[in-house]
């Protein structure tokens, strides 16, 4: 078990802000960390996360949760910031989706969004069945 390193902290963990593609990321990364330190170091870790890497937003959004540890910050993350739509839904946004007036980069932001979402759920529901690696072909 190791000490909490606040230079590693700061390097290695990104600031979330609430965009849900980033949250599964953000998990895993705090997660491994969490793992490798001492009790004293998951406090410190988990006050750090919770203080810093978190937006003003997320923060605020967060502020009657009882978060102590990780297995008490990740459900409150998860439940707040969890994609909520179903694959059916984004379909059928998708397919009712048209440019009509708005600009050719609008429309196609639009439907990269969408597609985006599509892989992420896709990737969610592998969950552990698909590798690291097959995953990134996905949301490639």
């Amino acid at each position: 078990m190791a000490d909490f390193n606040l230079e590693t902290a700061i390097k290695i963990i990104p600031i979330f802000d609430g965009k849900y593609k980033e949250l599964e990321p953000f998990l895993i990364i705090v997660e491994l960390l969490y793992t490798t330190l001492t009790t004293t170091g998951k406090t410190t870790l988990i006050n750090f996360v919770t203080n810093v890497k978190l937006s003003a937003t997320v923060r605020l959004s967060l502020c009657n949760a009882s978060i102590t540890d990780f297995s008490s910050l990740k459900p409150e993350l998860l439940g707040k910031y969890k994609n909520n739509r179903t694959i059916s839904q984004i379909h059928s946004v998708l397919n009712s989706t048209y440019q009509n007036k708005s600009g050719v980069t609008v429309y196609k932001d639009k439907i990269l969004s969408l597609v985006d979402e599509l892989n992420q759920l896709q990737v969610q529901e592998l969950g552990n069945q698909a590798t690291l690696s097959e995953k990134k072909i996905i949301t490639a």
